[in-house]
């Protein structure tokens, strides 16, 4: 499929400078933000044993401290102070940093940027305590079983290669690394010739360009000291371990070797694996999730790095359907490679990849990422050749690597269960098993066909003409548009012409505020039974539509509202909506059907067990909110799940999608009366019987049995114990609902408190290095609010941070903030609000929530006027109404060991 959009590469600007630096300028007019990324091309490859993970040591002190800026939170407070959001990452092959800020702030951000790469202080004071917070995170990875699980499984594919060794470093070997080694290792690696320094937004390219040689000429070339590891060997035979922990799932991956970048057959094997394990109407997901049940999850990617690839398949399945799921993975790889994909299969991903650069096009930070991996690699334009040889890729193409790469003995298997499990088998017997299993298959396998295409809510004839329609648009201005529907429900529009997509979603009040504890979690799996088939369009038919468009359907909810979005390309926009409106009003909800999204929804629910976070905020909802619907769980009553039938479904869904009460939100280049004509062909067509729905916020709310929040009389605290490395705590105090005007004060405290560059951040990790993670949360709901504290720390630190919590929510009253740092809170909040709005999945979701609220959609500009009005007698009240010696709830998964990162 030839996607018709512009390429992310038109109007780059490349310029190397004398000293080495390579440097990509993009500029977009209408951007709001501006992205600076630099890009550093070392990584955990580059490190020899005695120093693996020095690279994740050096990106965390990178930010950590200049001559000029000599403070640990100075570059963090800086830049949020400028609305600017700052963060790194370090992988295999790469280290990247980058800052994303108002598009009038891009010289701040450069120059923040230039400063770091240059002059980094590498301070030891803060080198001691910022390694705390390192193995703070090294212990959080033990606790995900998925990272964990992928961890093992490189481990046991890689023999030789650096890819084996566990990433982030052990403890051992961090605790050994000091500050001459930082120094050393940012010398020989950190030149300007293995860097790539890309910006992409509203900017002018020779300014840029000016400003970049100015902040970044005069630094020496130096000599780049880069070394690689050993290289990995041909993998000869099955590999196969079993692993256990107290974790509630098992989690099944299986990788196979693949080549590095720049290999003829990369393209191939990108669309293999998303025909294998991107959607639902992939031949994995497919077939052991929609079809068997056996899998909770599966997916398949294809990894590609300098020397070195992976395509890997990751699964999650309960314990009795471990073996079958092993065993049934590479069945259906068999399936692959004795037939190969049709070509309906191959042309959906072709799209699905495609259609990726059109949504990167929305926010800059995704196209200066591409953008400088791919000059990493060897040369930006590298992008579109990459996108040509994908569109050259046949049938038979993925058909070869799949029977070239996909073999037994390139395979490795890692299983990691639950205490207890059934007892593994020795890697010579599980091979023989799979063969066995897979052979028997072959015996009865066919050729693989896709659904003919479902009904359509619009007569065939009529979504064609549409498409055409939309595919050549009126021109397409700027702002937002509110219409009244004459069947009930209002629709809102907003025209942003700066990418040529659009996000839809069709949002209904209720949501788990209208459950009761006899009905907790019913609208969760209302909407999972709902995105899985219609009255027009069977399971298979509804998947294999909306994924050949190159998007999915989502079902996001919250506490007060609950709604089903998609994405598409503009010109795509009738088709997608099709299905989405077809999902909303033509539900078809069978036993079979029902069953399965059951056993997904309570293997879900089980999953939350497996990470401590969720599991603290289900805690937290179950002690702030006694006896409400806010304080059941979050994903709903496992009991009342079994004992749902379709009748009682049936029955939720006509309580609750109804016209009336409906919010259609769509934001992108579309011409706003166009789309309301063309929504107004499916809203009068849909007439449901049944009870109406309150067709107003105010009406919705004031019902009594919503109004009942039992006010929180002393402290409550909910803990779990769990063996895990860490402890993760979540302290909160009831707060202001939405519509109060102490929201806003609220937001400004939690900008001061929270993140880098907060002073809780600052107070418990900068100092103290008690925590890896410390970040606050200002949540207001329709009917009540809280002001949260989030930290992951070590199990024997616990006490002390929480101490720590409560006295620095006290110092709020008695010692508010002062007025530098509102300020500086108010610059941060109003600059991210204004990059946060580049997409259109948020414009849309902005107005659906402020309707959704009885709020007008003026109060979207307001926002931020209204936090500019905040005073420091605003937080001292707020903080005297809320904090001051007044209870609190708590929710606290309680670790058990957390003194050793080594992962064996």
């Amino acid at each position: 499929m030839d996607v018709p959009i512009a390429s992310i590469t038109e109007g780059v600007l490349r310029r190397t400078l004398p000293n080495g630096l390579t440097v990509l300028v993009k500029p977009i007019e209408d951007a709001p933000a501006v992205a600076v990324v630099t890009w550093v091309k070392t990584g955990y490859f580059h490190e020899p044993d005695e120093l693996a993970g020095i690279s994740h040591v050096l990106e965390h002190m990178y930010f950590n401290g200049t001559p000029s800026r000599p403070g640990p939170e100075d570059i963090g407070r800086e830049t949020r102070g400028y609305g600017g959001q700052l963060n790194a990452g370090t992988i295999y092959d790469h280290t990247s940093y980058y800052v994303v800020l108002p598009r009038e702030r891009w010289r701040e951000g450069l120059a923040i940027q230039a400063d770091a790469f240059q002059h980094p202080l590498f301070d030891e004071a803060v080198l001691s305590k910022e390694m705390e917070a390192i193995l703070q995170e090294a212990r959080r990875k033990l606790d995900d079983p998925g990272a964990f699980a992928r961890e093992k499984m490189y481990e046991l594919a890689f023999q030789k290669h650096r890819m084996r060794r566990w990433r982030i470093g052990t403890e051992e070997v961090l605790r050994s690394i000091d500050r001459e080694d930082l120094v050393r290792w940012h010398e020989d690696h950190y030149r300007p010739s293995n860097t790539v320094l890309c910006v992409v937004g509203g900017v002018e390219p020779e300014t840029v360009l000016a400003e970049i040689e100015a902040l970044y000429g005069a630094q020496p070339e130096g000599h780049l000291r880069q070394e690689g590891g050993p290289a990995e060997p041909r993998q000869e035979g099955f590999r196969y371990r079993r692993l256990e922990a107290d974790i509630a799932r098992n989690y099944v991956y299986v990788g196979f070797h693949t080549p590095g970048e720049g290999h003829r057959d990369v393209p191939a094997l990108d669309l293999l694996s998303t025909i294998l394990g991107t959607g639902r109407s992939s031949r994995l997901v497919s077939r052991l999730k929609e079809q068997d049940g056996t899998v909770t999850s599966i997916s398949a990617s294809n990894y590609e790095f300098d020397d070195v690839g992976m395509l890997e398949i990751s699964a999650i399945c309960d314990i009795d359907h471990l073996d079958r799921t092993s065993r049934d993975i590479f069945v259906e790889l068999e399936r692959m490679k004795l037939f190969g994909p049709t070509e309906a299969e191959l042309e959906r991903a072709r799209t699905i990849l495609l259609t990726g650069e059109a949504f990167a096009q929305e926010e800059v930070l995704g196209q200066a990422n591409l953008l400088a991996a791919y000059e990493a690699r060897g040369d930006y334009r590298d992008y579109d050749r990459e996108r040509k040889a994908l569109a050259r890729v046949t049938v038979e193409d993925v058909q070869r690597v799949a029977r070239e790469y996909l073999q037994l003995d390139n395979a490795s298997l890692l299983e990691y269960c639950p205490l207890f499990a059934i007892e593994g088998r020795a890697p010579e017997v599980m091979r023989e098993h799979i063969s066995g299993a897979v052979l028997a298959a072959v015996r009865q396998m066919e050729e693989p066909s896709l659904p003919e295409r479902g009904r359509g809510f619009l007569p065939s004839a009529q979504r064609e003409a549409w498409v055409e329609r939309f595919a050549q648009p009126e021109a397409v201005g700027h702002g937002r548009h509110r219409f009244e529907l004459p069947g009930g429900g209002v629709l809102l529009v907003e025209e942003n012409p700066t990418a040529p997509t659009v996000s839809a979603g069709i949002w209904f009040r209720g949501g788990r505020v209208a459950e009761y504890a006899n009905i907790s979690g019913l609208t969760t799996l209302l909407q999972r039974v709902m995105v899985k088939q219609t009255k027009n369009r069977l399971a298979p038919q509804l998947a294999a539509e909306i994924e050949a468009l190159g998007t999915t359907i989502d079902r996001p909810i919250s506490d007060d509202w609950f709604g089903f979005t998609t994405a598409s390309l503009a010109a795509s926009f009738p088709l997608a909506f099709d299905v989405l409106f077809d999902v909303v009003s033509s539900p078809y909800i069978t036993p079979a059907q029902l069953e399965r999204e059951v056993d997904a929804h309570l293997a879900a629910i089980l999953g939350i067990e497996d990470r401590a976070g969720a599991l603290a905020v289900q805690l937290l909802r179950e002690a702030l909110y006694p006896e409400h619907p806010y304080g059941l769980p979050e994903l709903g009553n496992p009991t009342v799940l079994r004992l749902t039938n379709p009748q009682r479904l049936e029955r939720h869904y006509a309580e609750t999608v109804r016209p009336e009460a409906m919010v259609i939100a769509i934001s992108g280049d579309v011409d706003a009366a166009t789309v309301h004509e063309f929504v107004l062909q499916y809203t009068e067509r849909w007439h449901p019987e049944g009870k109406p729905l309150p067709a107003t916020a105010a009406e919705f709310y004031s019902h009594e049995r919503l109004d009942n929040i039992p006010a929180l009389m002393t402290e409550r605290v909910a803990t779990r114990e769990k063996d895990k490395a860490q402890t993760a705590l979540l302290i909160a105090y009831p707060t202001v609902p939405r519509g109060s005007e102490d929201i806003y004060p609220l937001d400004v405290l939690q900008s001061i408190t929270g993140g880098m560059g907060g002073t809780f951040f600052e107070r418990i990790r900068s100092q103290r290095g008690l925590a890896y993670q410390v970040s606050t949360f200002d949540s207001s709901k329709m009917l009540a609010g809280m002001f949260g504290t989030f930290v992951a720390c070590s199990p024997d630190s616990a006490e002390t941070v929480e101490a720590m919590v409560i006295e620095l929510c006290r110092e709020l009253a008695l010692d508010p903030p002062t007025e530098e740092q509102i300020e500086w809170a108010k610059n941060s909040i109003t600059g991210s609000y204004q990059v946060a709005r580049q997409r259109n999945r948020a414009r849309a979701g902005l107005m659906a929530a402020h309707e959704l609220a009885g709020e007008p959609l003026e109060d979207i500009e307001r926002y931020p006027e209204r936090i500019r009005a905040v005073t420091r007698d605003d937080l001292k009240r707020v903080a005297e109404t809320w904090f001051l010696d007044r209870p609190y709830a708590e929710g606290k998964v309680q670790g058990r060991s957390g003194s050793d990162a080594n992962p064996h």
